[in-house]
């Protein structure tokens, strides 16, 4: 299978998926948002990209929190 077709059937799988697909990157900006994650969270993908994700899919109360779980995992995967 070519990379092209590999990519082709990722792009499909993330599409298609009945359950919310968010890709962000490490400042916790939406990179990609899927439509499952539309209907589940409400945001259109337009409105979704660019934003910090926590303040899309969590309470404002767990954010820091979260954020520092999040900063552990990088730093995790650093080593």
């Amino acid at each position: 299978m070519t990379d092209r077709i590999l990519e082709q059937k990722l792009n499909l799988l993330f599409e298609l998926n009945p359950l919310a697909a968010i890709e962000w990157n490490i400042q916790f900006q939406v990179v990609d948002w899927n439509q499952s994650a539309t209907e589940i969270f409400g945001y259109p993908k337009e409105e979704a990209i660019g934003r910090n994700i926590l303040e899309l899919v969590a309470p404002k109360e767990l954010h820091p929190s979260l954020d520092q779980v999040f900063q552990s995992l990088f730093q995790q995967a650093e080593n």
